[in-house]
């Protein structure tokens, strides 16, 4: 291995320094203010913005590893530092920072390359059996923002209505002809330096079970009862478990319940298989599939669970739901992949191990399958034994097979999503860099020290703080909301032309929705249907109006986008989707092919 400069940038804040100066910062997106107290017993961090990892860039790093920051900042500091324009470095980066999922098909765990020239980025796909697409840049912008055109980001907002997405091709590196999209036309309105600061805190120990069930509205009617006692929950796969809305087989509606579980006596080896089979099915690309943000919806934040069953024998263990009929009914098909796929991503650790996956109402499996959790402020022993009481009371434990709870770490809950204005001396103390030279494999622990880099100033002119209002009136304003206007009209025949129906979290108070149509004809239709107006949405999926932050639509992605306010926040107790990327159901009972 040749030798090379290591850059760590750090985000992790103490939070006795935020106390006392908190309660000014502006929550994002409904936020709840925390008490002094949470945010003291807080794990805290800022998200990292472009310019530390410009400072680290800049003074010789060939590698920087960065704790908690902004998606497309680690993108777009490079371009940036090479003059780039701010808007289009940034709007880079957001189409970058998850790989080929910008591209058709979308993966994940392969490549995009950007190329930038005087005005332009220049997108393209290094593996040929991808395509970028007008249409696959245009809706990667729009992934996981609540809002169409404008995004907040580090220092500013991002403004897209003016972009361009220009098909054209390039010549790839093995010589042959290959599609390409240049983007140009994206805007920056500046604003005051801020970061977004986001803390958690440990709510208590938790304990988890799961078991299968054949009778689903009898043990909904026993749990739900036992439920409202107590700090325990259950997510009842085949009814509700992905969501409070219970499935409606009359409108077309469909839930499983997925147990992963993996078997072995290192510890290791089976958390590594776990990860990799999780990983697999949660994103696998399959015919038919609509949710590209995510096949599964996850109850626990971290999702797997391991523990020690016998002295030197370990189980891992992750509970998933899904609400979407392709990928129900490709079952056999998507274990096999995502089995193939961990195979290859861990060899070793894969053949040391057994896995079983197994989805309700497949392959011989019950119709349905519970996962309940119970939290104990006071230890992990205590949630032991609150949650068997709850098992007992529930009538779980007078079942054939006897259900036994286990340890599953912490409970968690998010205290702060804040903005904090953020100068050259914080910048400095925030996000301090480390710099490390490698030679070969070697590395002299004396080398590794903390480096005093020259400040990156950011200038704000009198006319940009005029807009120092709070960003999110700034983003509602910048974005075109469709409102009601009158009764939605009743349309048919839609599945064929959405090709793609996905939710996803957008922060931790939002669920966002996008759905990208086949053809402009099907957008159109779509859009002057006003089946998207915020009280059809909010009758859709059954929240009040006011729930519904707006619905926009992208003509540059042919999509609509609709983004409500969460029930709870992320991660909570409550949560049933920790990522919000199976919140899309009732959405397609939108696309009835019915006459």
């Amino acid at each position: 291995m040749p030798a090379f400069k290591l850059a760590t940038v750090s985000a992790e804040i103490d939070p006795a320094e935020i106390l006392g100066e908190f309660e000014n910062w502006q929550s994002l997106a409904g936020c709840p203010q925390p008490s002094a107290e949470a945010v003291a017993r807080s794990s805290v961090v800022a998200q990292m913005p472009t310019e530390p990892i410009m400072q680290a860039l800049h003074h010789g790093a060939d590698v920087v590893l960065c704790g908690r920051a902004y998606d497309p900042a680690c993108f777009a500091a490079a371009a940036l530092l090479a003059g780039i324009d701010p808007a289009l470095s940034v709007h880079a980066g957001k189409v970058l920072e998850c790989g080929a999922i910008a591209c058709e098909p979308g993966s994940g765990a392969d490549c995009l390359v950007a190329e930038f020239s005087e005005g332009s980025a220049l997108f393209w796909c290094p593996n040929s059996d991808r395509k970028v697409t007008k249409r696959s840049v245009a809706a990667h912008t729009l992934y996981e923002k609540s809002h169409s055109s404008s995004f907040g980001v580090p220092g500013g907002v991002l403004m897209t209505s003016g972009s361009e997405f220009t098909p054209t091709e390039v010549v790839s590196l093995d010589g042959n002809t290959i599609t390409a999209v240049e983007l140009k036309g994206s805007e920056m309105m500046k604003r005051a330096q801020t970061v977004k600061v986001e803390g958690a805190a440990v709510e208590g120990h938790r304990a988890v079970s799961v078991t299968w069930c054949d009778v689903l509205a009898e043990a909904a009617a026993s749990i739900r009862v036992q439920e409202a006692h107590g700090q325990s929950s259950v997510a009842l796969y085949g009814r509700d478990g992905v969501m409070a809305l219970e499935v409606d087989t009359d409108a077309g509606d469909v839930e499983a319940g997925v147990l992963m579980q993996v078997d072995g006596t290192d510890q290791e080896s089976v958390a590594a298989v776990l990860a990799a089979v999780r990983s697999g099915l949660l994103h696998c690309g399959y015919p038919g599939r609509k949710c590209t943000a995510g096949n599964l919806a996850f109850p626990l934040s971290p999702s797997d669970v391991l523990w020690e069953t016998l002295p030197g024998e370990w189980r891992g263990m992750s509970v998933a739901g899904c609400r979407e009929p392709s990928f129900i009914a490709q079952w056999a098909d998507i274990k096999h992949i995502a089995l193939q796929t961990a195979r290859q991503s861990v060899p070793e650790a894969f053949e040391a191990v057994h896995v079983s996956l197994a989805c309700t109402g497949k392959e011989g499996a019950p119709e349905g399958l519970y996962f309940a959790q119970t939290v104990s402020t006071t230890s992990a022993e205590e949630a032991l034994v609150k949650h068997l009481e709850f098992l007992h009371a529930a009538g779980v434990q007078d079942r054939e097979s006897e259900v036994q709870p286990v340890p599953a770490g912490v409970a968690s809950k998010f205290t702060l999503q804040h903005l904090a204005p953020i100068n050259s001396e914080r910048m400095s103390r925030w996000f301090p860099i480390s710099m490390v030279q490698f030679a070969g494999c070697v590395v002299d622990p004396q080398l590794w020290k903390p480096c005093e880099l020259d400040p990156i100033e950011y200038q704000l002119t009198e006319e940009d703080r005029q807009h120092e209002r709070p960003l999110d009136l700034v983003l509602d304003e910048l974005s075109e909301c469709h409102l009601d206007v009158g009764l939605a009209a009743r349309v048919h025949g839609l599945l064929g032309g959405a090709k793609v129906v996905r939710s996803k979290n957008s922060g931790i108070t939002e669920i966002t929705y996008d759905v990208i149509f086949e053809d402009h004809c099907s957008f159109q239709r779509a859009k002057e249907s006003n089946m998207f107006a915020m009280s059809s949405v909010a009758a859709h999926l059954k929240i009040p109006t006011h729930q519904v932050v707006g619905t926009y639509f992208d003509s540059h992605a042919l999509a609509i986008k609709v983004t409500v306010r969460r029930s709870c926040l992320a991660g909570d107790f409550q949560d049933k989707d920790v990522y919000g990327s199976q919140q899309h159901g009732p959405l397609l009972r939108l696309f009835s092919t019915a006459n």
